[in-house]
């Protein structure tokens, strides 16, 4: 993919994905507007991911949810850019064909 016109490509940290819900928890990863995924820096452990997917979205809701499991975890490639104008604490992600394309970094993601 790539990034819109007179954009800047950013670099970013595994930090810049964390996720304060609470005083108590903060998870590894934050989730689009839309609530359609969730998007963690690195190729973080499939398991791992799902359980801590499956953890927020119990907190969120209050109860109890049905979990997801390592099937529901993908690994992807993506860049981050700061679109034109914009400020850098607003950037943004697209997909990355895969490693090689500038400014790519691996990502984890679940698909709701």
């Amino acid at each position: 993919m790539t990034i819109p016109a007179n954009s800047q490509i950013i670099t970013v940290t595994s930090d810049m994905f964390d996720m304060p819900f609470d005083a108590e928890h903060t998870f590894p990863f934050f989730e689009d507007e839309n609530a359609n995924g969730v998007y963690g820096y690195g190729h973080t452990d499939k398991a791992e991911f799902a359980a801590k997917v499956t953890e927020y979205d119990t907190y969120c809701n209050g109860e109890p949810v049905d979990g997801y499991t390592e099937a529901d975890v993908s690994h992807t490639w993506a860049i981050a850019y700061c679109p034109a104008g914009g400020d850098e604490d607003e950037w943004r992600l697209t997909r990355a064909d895969g490693p090689d394309a500038e400014g790519a970094f691996p990502m984890t993601t679940v698909s709701r």
